[in-house]
């Protein structure tokens, strides 16, 4: 960790885009951001407020969030990890030094500690990696009154207030989900039980692959979807944002398999890191060609006799080449 990264001697110029950046939507400061190298990012970002600094960590499109992080001072870097959503500060744990992530965790409270272990615990890939523990949820003997009450006391520090997770009072089973629209305009007197549609929610499970989940959004329309272990406890949510960032990386994924590219390559890697990378691919497309070679040599003196068989060689090279593209391309789609 860097602590006096900040230095009151810095270039004006640093002070002035941190105080116009700060006034820009958070997407426009990601994109200003990604470019620079960390110690640049976290310079700026460190005049920002808090808040604000967590609002653009919060980012799934920030390139090196934890790099980032990394380079801020400690105490600073620790409030903003603080801010943050709990989903975002796992994601942003994986990838941090063990040294940093020890000096961090030790700065969190208590109650993030545990949400952050219990996040971590979960494989990458998974529902239970995707989910956020920040969200609202009351017993099904409480009314509507009550849960408007205590949604106002602790709306600040929930991610998500889409829907309000009814809850058994004794076994805390997942019951119900109610939306908020619905909750506003239901009679004050009702139970959370009498209010709540009478069907349960569309569930995961914290194991559940991500792909599996995000087909499942995509079938019922889902905002967010609850997350309930074996025991039908509702462990997380799982929002339509960190969806969209699945299937958008299921996508890349898919591209690049349908080239032969792996998921990590980058314009910028160098030579040798590209083509070791792409080596496995090409070697296999040579031993294919060899063997394709062989098989024109044994039918050598047929091509000598009649030449007009070399002519359509290339062509039925080019049509082989690009019907096995398409079938790819169907298959991946």
């Amino acid at each position: 960790m860097e602590n006096n990264l900040v230095h009151a001697e810095e270039p004006a110029i640093v002070a002035g885009d941190a105080v116009r950046l700060a006034e820009q939507h958070v997407p426009d400061i990601v994109e200003f951001l990604n470019p620079m190298a960390p110690e640049e990012a976290a310079a700026i970002l460190a005049r920002f407020p808090v808040e604000r600094a967590a609002e653009v960590l919060d980012q799934p499109g920030l390139d090196d969030a934890a790099g980032l992080i990394e380079a801020l001072p400690e105490e600073k870097a620790a409030a903003i990890l603080a801010a943050m959503s709990a989903d975002r500060q796992a994601d942003v744990f994986r990838d941090l030094s063990v040294a940093t992530r020890g000096l961090l965790f030790a700065r969190l409270d208590a109650e993030s500690r545990e949400a952050l272990d219990r996040l971590l615990s979960y494989p990458e890939n998974t529902a239970g990696a995707l989910m956020t523990t920040e969200f609202v949820s009351a017993p099904a003997n409480w009314t509507v009154a009550e849960t408007l009450e205590h949604i106002r006391k602790v709306e600040r520090t929930r991610e998500t207030v889409y829907a309000i997770y009814v809850l058994d009072p004794r076994t805390k089973k997942l019951l119900r989900a109610i939306s908020l629209r619905k909750l506003i305009t239901a009679a004050p007197h009702q139970t959370l039980l009498q209010a709540a549609a009478d069907r349960r929610p569309i569930v995961t499970t914290p194991l559940a692959d991500q792909e599996e989940v995000a087909r499942m959004f995509e079938r019922y329309n889902l905002v967010a979807a609850p997350v309930v272990d074996d025991s039908e406890r509702l462990v997380g949510v799982v929002m339509v944002d960190d969806i969209v960032d699945v299937i958008e990386e299921e996508a890349d994924e898919d591209m690049r398999a349908l080239g032969g590219v792996t998921r990590h390559e980058e314009l910028a890697d160098s030579v040798w890191t590209i083509a070791r990378a792409r080596f496995p691919w090409l070697l296999a497309n040579m031993f294919t060609a060899l063997i394709a070679a062989s098989v024109i040599r044994e039918f050598s003196s047929s091509i000598e006799r009649m030449v007009a068989l070399a002519v359509l060689m290339p062509v039925v090279a080019s049509m082989g080449g690009n019907a096995g593209t398409q079938t790819m391309t169907v298959a991946v789609r």
